[in-house]
């Protein structure tokens, strides 16, 4: 055997274990999955699982996929109509992406959702994707909402504190479903791309601002405040 064919025999051998390899890893990873549920108690829930680039929806909601629409990548998805029982409301999945914090971590879930019913809306959710081996982490839109300061990690700025002068503090709120101990983090769209307002004319957050009383003994002072922009 010449030093010719014995290198592309090596190489050959190399290129072949470097695709084994690939099959394998492809073939090993486990799928991933998410949950999200619709409506003021979550009676439609939804499992959505990421099989490498594939998407999978069970719109059903019945757990056998062999049902659910299937789609090749995330770009594919777009408008999923999901109506409600109780025939008046209708959520549009406009779409599902995916985002890592880190190469090397586990995908999360951004999912945007349109809510057409009494009440006009959009949600959009950012929710870890776990192995199907452990119980899903939730997003649930058109749930009961709250409103929040906005946190990292679900902890609020240890910077965060309210200032006099001519720097005022800026105070970032949150309105949506919010529950650490689930994972759900799913909250209501102000603005579109184009930094239109999105809410009903005149709706917007406002907080109660509690100070205390320059003279001890004296009653605090409140004031409320709207939150009327967004960044």
């Amino acid at each position: 055997m010449s030093f010719s064919q014995a290198a592309a025999v090596f190489l050959s051998i190399a290129a072949l274990s470097t695709l084994f390899g690939l099959i394998v890893s492809v073939q090993t990873q486990p799928p991933l999955h998410a949950l999200m549920l619709f409506g003021p108690e979550g009676k439609i829930a939804i499992e959505v699982q990421l099989r490498g680039k594939a998407v999978w929806v069970d719109k059903n909601s019945d757990g056998r996929f062999e049902r659910a629409e299937k789609f090749a990548d995330q770009d594919e998805i777009k408008d999923i109509e999901i109506r409600d029982p109780d025939g008046i409301t209708t959520y549009f999945i406009r779409d599902i992406g995916f985002w890592k914090e880190t190469p090397s971590s586990l995908p999360s879930l951004d999912a945007s959702v349109r809510i057409q019913g009494t009440a006009n809306y959009r949600q959009y959710c950012d929710t870890a994707m776990r192995p199907t081996n452990q119980s899903p982490a939730i997003a649930h839109f058109h749930g009961p909402l709250s409103i929040g300061p906005m946190t990292i990690s679900w902890q609020v700025s240890p910077h965060l504190a309210l200032r006099t002068g001519d720097k005022p503090t800026e105070l970032g709120a949150l309105i949506g479903t919010m529950n650490a101990e689930k994972d759900c983090w799913t909250v209501v769209r102000v603005h579109d791309h184009e930094d239109r307002w999105l809410l009903p004319e005149g709706n917007f957050p406002v907080v109660d601002v509690e100070f205390p009383a320059k003279t001890p003994g004296d009653p605090p002072i409140k004031r409320r405040y709207p939150l009327e922009g967004f960044c």
